[in-house]
């Protein structure tokens, strides 16, 4: 059975097209977000600046103790909680979404 717009994949080929680009996505953001994390720790050392463009961009390795920017230190199973729930949120948008850029965000 034809897709509603016209392409002439089945529905369940079209969904899972997307979910797999969707996919695709979230894995080389997190290779990149991991892969920048090591080479901080191999590079930066603690406390010390490192120099950019003059003093006006600056790499600076710090540990962050809660989420972004340390809000919420001790709220670590909630937001695993509230994490998983957004993820499930997400992957139901996939599933319905038709338009490549909206697609493309929600992998993000």
């Amino acid at each position: 059975m034809p897709n509603v717009a016209g392409d002439p994949r089945p529905v369940a080929a079209v969904r899972g097209s997307r979910g797999r680009v969707a996919a695709g996505i979230v894995a080389v953001i997190v290779v990149v977000d991991q892969a920048t994390k090591a080479w901080a720790v191999a590079n930066l050392e603690p406390g010390r600046p490192e120099s950019i463009i003059g003093t006006d961009v600056e790499l600076r390795l710090s540990y962050n103790s809660g989420s972004a920017f340390s809000l919420f230190r001790g709220f670590t199973p909630l937001l695993a909680l509230l994490a998983i729930g957004i993820a499930f949120v997400l992957v139901r948008a996939v599933r319905k979404t038709e338009d490549t850029w909206t697609l493309v965000a929600l992998g993000l």
